[in-house]
């Protein structure tokens, strides 16, 4: 196996350009205004849409820090809300639900359903349980359950190791120094990992980018803010690409992409706590809502209308039997 490209998380998940998630998402938003053209109700506009799907998922790692769970378990839980949402709509699945419902399904996909009791872990929200955990099954039915990942945690790991290489190869150092410098080290880690979590929330880095070019990007990052008198363009070429001149200009062009992107997920993702901007996504989720009730009854309807022929089949069937008896 050619590993990662030949990963489910390469092979389906990644695309080559924002313009390519964006016309799976704009032909899905076309697609349910005109199923919903006949209705009168209003739809929020597609830019609408979009930043609401990314600020409730900012709302998902922001409980998820509340919560202080571990971050694998929070990417896990960002990955599954991308990935719903580049299959569905907002216009259909309520983010408000699915947060939650992505949250306790990476508990369990990471291993920690044991430590957490649902019913008190979601004691302190006002939120439909039964709702949430209904919806584990749309989800992964939506993601065709295909479930395993590639993470920013292994390639952070692997960049602390590389860097610990290049201290002891490049900074001279007594102990004293060494357990300052292993400090450091570990603080770029933390931050790194932290990073890393809040870039993932934008929907298209996280279709865009690979894991291992995010963790890169974020541990340069820090690199820069905390130590900076590491070369950093000598630690990327000799010890991330052993001295391969084309792929560490490969590396240092993501890095520069990213970085214009960082910026530009910060500046929003730093309003999401605005007046103007909690009652801009407010109202295009009240619009949301009315269309949730219109779904809800549809639904019911039709739910009725299936009993109802059931009702009709099962009745038939017993006057055949009647007839057969006499």
């Amino acid at each position: 196996m050619n590993y990662p490209e030949n990963t489910s998380h390469i092979k389906k998940w990644f695309f080559k350009s924002r313009q390519e998630i964006d016309d799976i998402c704009l032909k899905k938003y076309n697609d349910f205004k005109e199923k919903f053209k006949t209705y009168n109700v209003s739809i929020p506009k597609y830019a609408d849409i979009e930043k609401t799907k990314l600020y409730f998922c900012y709302q998902l790692t922001h409980f998820c820090d509340i919560k202080r769970l571990q971050p694998q378990i929070v990417e896990c839980a960002i990955v599954l809300y991308n990935r719903f949402y580049l299959k569905e709509i907002i216009l259909e699945y309520d983010p408000r639900i699915l947060i939650f419902t992505c949250i306790i399904l990476a508990i369990k996909l990471e291993g920690y359903g044991r430590l957490y009791k649902i019913n008190e872990f979601f004691s302190d929200i006002d939120i439909n349980l039964d709702k949430v955990l209904e919806h584990e099954n749309v989800v992964c039915s939506s993601l065709d359950f295909e479930l395993n990942f590639l993470y920013t945690k292994e390639c952070i790991f692997y960049l602390k190791n590389q860097f610990l290489n290049y201290i002891n190869k490049y900074i001279n150092k007594d102990n004293e120094v060494k357990n300052s410098f292993e400090n450091i080290c570990d603080k770029i880690y933390v931050n790194t990992s932290l990073e890393c979590l809040k870039l993932l929330e934008n929907f298209f880095i996280t279709f865009t980018y690979t894991p291992a070019q995010i963790a890169l990007y974020c541990f340069i990052n820090n690199i820069k803010i905390n130590f900076n008198i590491v070369n950093a363009d000598k630690f990327i070429l000799e010890f991330i690409t052993n001295n391969n001149q084309i792929l560490f200009q490969k590396l240092k062009n993501k890095i520069d992409e990213l970085h214009i992107k960082y910026k530009d997920h910060f500046d929003l993702r730093n309003t999401f706590d605005d007046e103007n901007t909690t009652k801009q996504i407010g109202e295009t989720l009240d619009m949301c809502i009315d269309i949730y009730d219109i779904l809800k009854k549809k639904k019911s309807h039709k739910k009725s209308k299936k009993n109802k022929l059931n009702n009709q089949n099962s009745e038939q069937n017993e006057s055949k039997k009647m007839a057969s008896i006499k």
